[in-house]
């Protein structure tokens, strides 16, 4: 089956943020928007198409003009093929639809910035706003422990620029395994038991015991820190590394000012 290049286009941005962070492809959309930080594709192309229709409204040109006017008829006749349709149609569940939708068919200027704050109301944060609250013990969903746990707080809505922050793991001067590591643990796409144990939605407290250990308890992802502090090396890397980056991970603690170069 041939993909549309829209869907095209969005499935090269998730293979290029997942593979930048050295995780599986089947890992979390949501979860790697958020850790790059990065807003879905359909909101830059919506600010580019009401953008675009601005300029429109205060070009001097005559012909453009006559353009605007004939596509605006177009979509009050129903056509479903007309470009101002389509746009129409995407205010539809927006907080100020009604607005937007007054202004297009009254070729008046859009309000861009509150177009911004409803899109990412809209899209993004629903997604957030639903696990908020959630115990990630009892939800399986990566999401909700993604954001309970491990995620940055997100910026208003109002707020000018990007709506989420970069982790900073990110800006220190990792080598590419201990990135990889830390990224596959705070988005759930690692192959420790208290992941792979979830596969299937299984119900068997067998397959999330903890297999490092003799307690014979549930094996929490938190586990994880005091094994880690009681080896002398993880997967080749001095086990320090992991455990100070870790700490503040979880703790969701400002990292401390490290400037050092850390490698193998």
């Amino acid at each position: 089956m041939t993909m549309s290049p829209a869907i095209l286009r969005r499935s090269r941005t998730w293979h290029f943020l997942k593979r930048s962070l050295g995780i599986k492809s089947t890992s979390a959309n949501w979860c790697v928007l958020r850790e790059c930080p990065q807003e879905p594709l359909q909101c830059y192309w919506f600010r580019s198409a009401v953008k675009s229709w601005n300029r429109m409204v205060d070009s001097n040109s005559n012909t453009l003009r006559d353009v605007m006017k004939a596509a605006t008829s177009l979509m009050n006749s129903g056509a479903s093929n007309c470009w101002t349709r389509q746009i129409k149609d995407a205010f539809g569940d927006l907080q100020n639809g009604t607005v937007y939708r007054s202004d297009l068919l009254q070729c008046r200027k859009l309000n861009i910035f509150n177009l911004r704050i409803d899109l990412r109301f809209r899209h993004h944060q629903a997604v957030w706003r639903e696990a908020h609250g959630q115990d990630p013990c009892s939800c399986l969903r990566k999401s909700v422990a993604y954001h309970n746990w491990f995620a940055l707080p997100v910026r208003p809505v109002s707020d000018a620029r990007a709506p989420f922050v970069l982790p900073e793991y990110l800006k220190m001067a990792l080598s590419k395994c201990v990135m990889r590591n830390v990224a596959r643990f705070r988005i759930r796409g690692h192959g420790l038991k208290c992941e792979t144990g979830l596969y299937g939605m299984s119900t068997d407290r067998s397959a999330l015991v903890c297999n490092l250990c003799k307690t014979g308890i549930i094996f929490k992802m938190r586990m994880l820190i005091i094994f880690m502090y009681g080896h002398r090396t993880f997967t080749g890397t001095s086990s320090i590394i992991y455990l100070i980056i870790f700490l503040k991970v979880i703790s969701k603690v400002s990292f401390f000012n490290i400037t050092q170069k850390f490698t193998n």
